[in-house]
């Protein structure tokens, strides 16, 4: 499977933007299982809404996984329904901390189809490689939770 994973923009003093290393670990987990993975660090490239939907509309994905802090909670909502917009059947993952912690508020965005609860590493494989049976899959929250 085509995973596209996104970080979303967020402040930080100039010269010490790092790629997130939960991201990283996630990335990594899912290409060791066999799956070809994209990272697009907003944080990093601060696209404008226009030049992020352009080029989210030119990459080829089946699944994408948005993780982030409370803090960029619009931001992972914007990604989600940039995503959405491409293609209404994609599925869309949110993970991070805002998942872990503010997972009622995300479900309530149509474009967030699940969110993975505290670590998630073995969480997004396995949901990767089940997505047609992702309510088996532990360590989730659908909308309705």
């Amino acid at each position: 499977m085509k995973i596209l994973l996104i970080n979303p923009e967020y402040r930080v003093p100039p010269g010490n933007i790092q790629f997130p290393l939960g991201l990283g670990y996630i990335a990594a987990c899912l290409a060791r299982a066999g799956h070809s993975v994209t990272a697009l660090d907003l944080n990093a490239e601060r696209h404008k809404r226009r030049e992020l939907k352009k080029l989210i509309a030119g990459m080829d994905f089946d699944m994408a996984g948005i993780s982030g802090m409370i803090t960029v909670f619009n931001g992972i909502v914007e990604a989600a329904r940039i995503i959405k917009e491409k293609n209404s059947g994609i599925p869309v993952i949110c993970g991070g901390t805002a998942a872990s912690s503010a997972y009622r508020f995300l479900l309530r965005n149509e474009a967030i189809d699940v969110c993975v609860l505290g670590e998630g590493e073995k969480t997004i494989v396995s949901l990767a490689n089940n997505w047609a049976e992702r309510e088996k899959v532990k360590g989730l929250a659908f909308c309705g939770a």
